[in-house]
């Protein structure tokens, strides 16, 4: 059936046509609303739910569609030739990242959640801290996973303890309670596939255990980005062998083995949110040590 509704002409002339995404944290953070901000001249921690109009929600997928056709072509991650490097290629469903952040002024189909972008290049990525949190914890987490992937070096059986040993092996590599620095930093990941259409909408539904919504069919159908499969991350890290005294005798675990060590941890308990329903995984590996 075909659709009579006219658009309502309004004052202001900015259309998606009209930008260009020249950075995309700034498009999805600042030029994603700015109509909002032009047409209505209001702040938008001011809209309501009542000021929901069809133009802005027309104008919002327009907005959609431009994020997710948009090809990054030009993709320049810093580049680092002292680090050392695993790239890995994103599984399906994707890669979601930064989806606590707050992005929603609750018009009908936005993008709901946030997601991370570099602030200067505006490239997806996944910051240091977040790469080290992740590889810290399968070390508290999964003790006997670590020492399965170290089983080559004789520290495996340097003690009986391996709960004592993993933890000891971590406070080399990340530092210990008692404010000793670890010897390995942890930097920003970015996408390195180019000239690709990386982002894609996804949706997520909530089930609150509210019953009585659900007959009702009051669902609320939460929008995000992902970062699409086949794309391609760079870890990047800055490594040092590792030397650890245990009963008289000196261990080492070197760069080599810590790489392996990370790929794997990466490959096995992915990373970014969602992890639990499959987003965040990869395959293939390109380790440069």
């Amino acid at each position: 059936m075909k659709n009579n509704y006219k658009m309502k002409k309004t004052s202001y002339n900015q259309t998606c046509s009209d930008i260009k995404i020249a950075n995309m944290n700034y498009y999805f953070n600042v030029d994603y609303y700015s109509f909002i901000i032009k047409n209505k001249k209001i702040k938008l921690s001011d809209l309501t739910p009542k000021e929901n109009e069809p133009q802005d929600v027309f104008e919002i997928g327009k907005r959609n569609n431009m994020i997710t056709s948009y090809k990054f072509s030009n993709i320049n991650p810093p580049k680092r030739d002292y680090t050392q490097k695993i790239i890995l290629t994103i599984d399906y469903p994707g890669l979601l990242m930064g989806i606590g952040n707050n992005h929603e002024i609750r018009i009908d189909k936005e993008i709901n959640l946030g997601f991370t972008f570099d602030y200067v290049t505006g490239l997806p990525y996944l910051p240091g801290s977040s790469l080290k949190g992740i590889i810290s914890s399968a070390f508290k987490n999964f003790p006997d996973f670590i020492i399965e992937q170290l089983h080559d070096n004789e520290i495996v059986n340097s003690l009986n303890d391996k709960d004592d040993l993993v933890k000891r092996i971590k406070e080399a590599i990340f530092g210990s309670d008692n404010d000793l620095p670890g010897s390995d930093v942890f930097m920003d990941s970015f996408v390195v596939s180019n000239d690709k259409q990386l982002l894609k909408l996804d949706h997520l539904a909530p089930h609150y255990g509210d019953d009585k919504l659900l007959e009702m069919g009051n669902i609320n159908i939460l929008t995000m980005l992902r970062v699409a499969p086949e794309t391609k991350i760079k870890f990047e890290f800055i490594l040092k062998d590792s030397e650890l005294e245990i009963l008289d005798k000196c261990y080492k675990i070197t760069v080599a083995e810590k790489l392996k060590l990370f790929e794997q941890i990466i490959k096995e308990f992915g990373v970014g949110a969602k992890t639990n329903v499959g987003y965040g995984y990869f395959k293939g590996e390109e380790v440069n040590g």
